[in-house]
């Protein structure tokens, strides 16, 4: 199993909890939750397996840089992948969870959709997805 951990997460407080990008995720978790798809479970995939009756269950965690701020170049390319799939993602991650189960209109959400783009590319924030 492979998936992201949300909320997005920061190591050096440059990611704001008002900021549009951290929004991004947490308008994504409350829509989930409201439709019982909770995205905020990765975390309990371990135990879940468990559960189930797996054993020899390895859990292997990587920070995947939200942009292109990392110095070292390996993750400034994941970076780079990472800023290009939710700029290119971001209206279909947004506009049904927002307009049919958030209730915004169809303008809010482009809206937000922009304003998490134009903070997507500072790379003074180091936000980062965990997988």
């Amino acid at each position: 199993m492979q998936d992201l951990v949300m909320p997005y997460a920061c190591d050096d407080d440059s990611l704001k909890a008002d900021s549009y990008v951290y929004r991004l995720t947490s308008v994504m978790m409350e829509a989930g939750e409201k439709l019982g798809r909770r995205f905020d479970q990765t975390v309990r995939y371990e135990e879940m397996m468990r559960k189930a009756g797996f054993v020899d269950i390895q859990v292997v965690k990587f920070k995947w840089p939200l942009n292109t701020w990392p110095k070292d170049p390996y993750y400034k390319e994941i970076g780079a992948w990472m800023q290009l799939n939710t700029d290119q993602g971001i209206e279909a991650f947004v506009m049904a969870l927002a307009t049919r189960v958030l209730g915004w209109s169809q303008e809010e959400a482009l809206v937000f959709c922009a304003k998490v783009r134009k903070e997507l590319y500072d790379t003074r924030v180091h936000a980062y997805l965990s997988m």
